[in-house]
């Protein structure tokens, strides 16, 4: 038995659904691959890399901060230093869970062992500082009060008119001035660590001895003697701290290079020996993610092709298998549908189409023995739809003529009625105009009627002006234009608009070339036009006002707007 449509298109999505499945299946088993070589160099290799980068960072900053805290001794730098402590042994606590190999494991050893010694080198030299800084203040604070005794208790009080008395004046101050070039120099050597500094210290200490035994052995009184003691017991106390504060900074100096070498060795470590086994280590799986990344590549750029190609291959059979039946029989219809009754449809093979065409001429043998001839309905139906639209376009014609014919009757009558009334009003009107010429030439001089002459001159000129559009109305149009500047009119409607424009303090101005636009018109009818256009404008502007007139032209039309 033949296979039926449906079977073919169920084995065809099968085929195309198996060779779909095969392909995703080889592409999961390439990118599964890659995910493993990616795995092993992001959870692995790049973290003890970035570890090692960190830890050397941390290094470097704890080293800066302990420098700053000994030069400035703010708590900011301690501050710095813990959380540089804390981050370098969290990434050494990383690094050492992330080492495999034995050298790996050996470096870490290592660089734990440094850090502890430069950790501890580093607290020492903070705390060092502390004890100097604090002697220091101290000592500072004892010279401070040394010098208040020789100020106020010592030369205030010498009698300058015994004969040990300049003796004792010049003491003093020499005692003064050489303890304030000890406290000098030495505050010069902890900030520098000269070793000219420690030793100018060291002499102005034995000039200042020098000269206070000097002074005991001169002739002093109860007094003296008494400040005497009291200052050799606060300098004592002094230039002990301060030789101290001397020896602490010989340490802090000492120490302070045992500390740059410990940060150099970590650094070296770090850099010539675990850095560069972190990139060797780095570059396997990142030589094999790629090979992977390249095969998984060039797999899908294989796969994706042969699947389209024999998707495409079995669609387009299907598509066949299935549309080509489905056009014959959309022909046989349309055939049929036409007229021709006598078509009938092939019928090969023994699937459902096949019983579909039969189906299809066995419909079409029916009708052609019940039904008559399209082709007379088609005549028959053309003939009258002619008929009909004949009768429309007659119709049309008569209700137009007839519109017409009335509109023109109308208009006709308005016209002789306007001309009629226009022309029995025109007469009385010329006897109301010269009576009132001789009305002015009377009474020209006479100041007390000239508003009323002014008034009824306007008013007449008025109903002449309504009288002569009334006979224009009544006239026939005309259908003859001659081609005219739209300047010129326009010019002489705001001239005879000037009169009303003065008394109504209103500027009329005009925009755009209007003299260069030459337009078909009926000069005497488009004037009167602009002419009453104007005028509102006048009449309806306030004192002082503007009225623009604007024309303009585009391609074969012209435009004129007042405001």
């Amino acid at each position: 038995m033949p296979p039926t449509i449906k079977t073919k298109i169920i084995a065809g999505l099968l085929i195309i659904v198996g060779i779909g499945t095969i392909s995703l299946l080889v592409v999961y088993y390439r990118l599964t691959t890659l995910k493993w070589a990616m795995d092993e160099l992001g959870d692995l290799r790049q973290p003890m890399s970035a570890a090692a980068y960190e830890m050397e960072v941390n290094v470097n900053g704890i080293t800066l901060a302990v420098f700053k805290y000994l030069d400035a001794r703010e708590p900011l730098f301690r501050e710095w230093v813990s959380r540089d402590e804390e981050d370098f042994e969290r990434f050494l606590t990383a690094y050492h869970q992330l080492s495999i190999t034995p050298r790996e494991q050996g470096f870490a050893a290592e660089i734990n062992r440094l850090y502890r010694e430069f950790k501890s080198l580093g607290g020492a030299l903070l705390q060092k500082r502390d004890e100097q800084s604090a002697l220091f203040d101290v000592s500072a604070s004892t010279i401070e009060q040394v010098d208040v005794i020789l100020d106020t208790k010592l030369q205030s009080r010498i009698d300058h008119h015994t004969s040990s008395g300049s003796a004792k004046v010049i003491a003093v101050i020499d005692m003064e001035a050489a303890i304030a070039e000890v406290a000098l120099w030495v505050t010069n050597y902890r900030h520098t660590q000269k070793a000219e500094y420690k030793e100018l210290a060291f002499k102005h200490d034995l000039e200042f001895r020098a000269t206070f035994e000097r002074f005991v052995h001169l002739p002093l009184t109860t007094e003296e003697h008494w400040w005497a003691w009291e200052l050799n017991r606060l300098y004592t106390r002094a230039r002990f701290m301060l030789k101290d504060v001397i020896v602490l900074e010989d340490t802090l100096h000492t120490q302070r290079q045992q500390f740059i070498d410990q940060r150099v060795a970590i650094d070296r470590l770090l850099d010539t020996e675990i850095q560069i086994l972190t990139e060797q280590n780095l570059r396997v799986p990142r030589v094999h993610a790629d090979q992977t990344a390249q095969t998984a590549l060039r797999t899908v750029q294989i796969v994706i092709p042969v699947f389209a190609l024999i998707g495409a291959s079995l669609a387009t059979l299907l598509i066949r298998t299935v549309t080509r039946p489905i056009d014959t029989l959309i022909h046989g219809t349309k055939t049929v549908g036409q007229g021709n009754l006598t078509y009938r449809l092939p019928t090969p093979g023994r699937d459902e189409f096949t019983v579909l065409a039969s189906n299809f001429n066995q419909m079409v043998s029916q009708l052609e023995a019940t039904t008559v001839s399209k082709a007379r309905l088609e005549a028959s139906e053309a003939q009258l739809q002619e008929t009909v639209a004949d009768l429309h376009k007659e119709i049309d014609e008569r209700v137009r003529l007839q519109e017409s014919l009335r509109r023109s009757e109308v208009m006709a009558a308005m016209g002789m009625l306007v001309a009629g009334v226009a022309h029995e009003v025109r007469n009385p009107l010329f006897g109301i105009s010269s009576t009132l010429d001789a009305f002015e030439a009377c009474f020209t001089g006479e100041d007390e009627y000239r508003h009323f002459l002014t008034v009824l001159r306007g008013e007449v000129n008025r109903l002449t002006n309504l009288v002569s559009a009334l006979l224009e109305y009544g006239k026939p149009p005309s259908h003859d234009l001659t081609l005219g500047a739209l300047g010129d009119v326009i010019g002489h409607a705001i001239r005879a608009c000037g009169p009303l424009a003065v008394s109504a303090n209103v500027e009329v101005v005009t925009t755009g070339g209007a003299r260069e636009i030459l337009v078909p018109m009926d000069r005497h009818r488009l004037q009167q036009v602009f002419q009453n256009l104007v005028d509102n404008a006048i009449r309806h502007s306030p004192t002082g006002g503007r009225v623009v007139i604007e024309v303009s032209a585009h391609e074969s039309e012209a435009g004129v707007r007042c405001r």
